[in-house]
């Protein structure tokens, strides 16, 4: 195999496999977002009939509140508790600027209101793109429900509003579901042109398109070195 071909096999590889592995919803509250190819949409941007089949294989999903959620993104499968992230857009400033003790008091007031208990609570910092997110992980558990979830939300704004991302699955399951969980956080997009901002930032498109590069580029010298012979 000649030199050449190695970096292009390379990057048209790293490429499909970006193409073939994730969807991408874009919501018409101002943001984009990318899940596992076969995980099911539901949101008020989906026409009549798509939310009536999505509630029709989902039944868990007809208690979400989709005049509060902008969606809520979940794996095929009817299971009362299963892996899914939603995306609650606000208007206030959300949890930038609160300590780590503010912000579990918060949660725990929050989530004590609706019977969940929550514990083992992990606050943290990180980027989403270009923009500073909160990350908080923690345990919660529904009064009367004996299977415990674990999730991860993550609080990121911009200039005008909050973007809540909450991912949920079981907690003895989520270890298998947290690397779609961070791919899913990584992709989300803000801003009029959010479907296509920020692509870039996958590494995996980087390495694909470089690799592409890198074979033009030698595909180059190759012809000019036999254009000298």
């Amino acid at each position: 195999m000649t030199a050449w071909r190695i970096p292009a096999m390379a990057g048209a590889v790293l490429l499909c496999a970006c193409a073939c592995r994730a969807a991408e919803f874009k919501s018409s509250q101002g943001f984009s977002i990318a899940y596992p190819d076969g995980w099911l949409v539901l949101s008020k941007d989906l026409p009549e009939q798509a939310r009536k089949d999505v509630l029709s294989r989902i039944k868990r999903l007809r208690a979400v509140d989709l005049n509060r959620v902008a969606v809520i993104i979940c794996e095929d499968n009817p299971a009362e508790f299963a892996a899914d992230f939603n995306v609650v857009v606000g208007s206030d400033k959300g949890p930038a600027g609160k300590s780590e003790g503010e912000m579990r008091a918060l949660l725990a007031d929050e989530y004590r209101k609706v019977g969940v208990t929550v514990s083992d609570v992990r606050v943290g910092k990180i980027k989403v793109g270009l923009l500073d997110a909160v990350s908080v992980h923690f345990n919660a558990v529904l009064e009367g429900v004996a299977q415990p979830q674990r999730q991860w939300q993550v609080t990121v704004a911009d200039k005008r509003r909050t973007f809540t991302l909450t991912c949920s699955a079981p907690q003895a399951d989520f270890a298998k579901y947290e690397p779609a969980f961070a791919a899913a956080i990584s992709s989300l997009r803000t801003g009029p042109d959010s479907s296509v901002a920020g692509w870039l930032d996958n590494p995996l498109v980087r390495y694909g398109l470089i690799g592409v590069v890198v074979a033009c580029v030698l595909l180059w010298l190759k012809t000019r070195m036999r254009r000298k012979e």
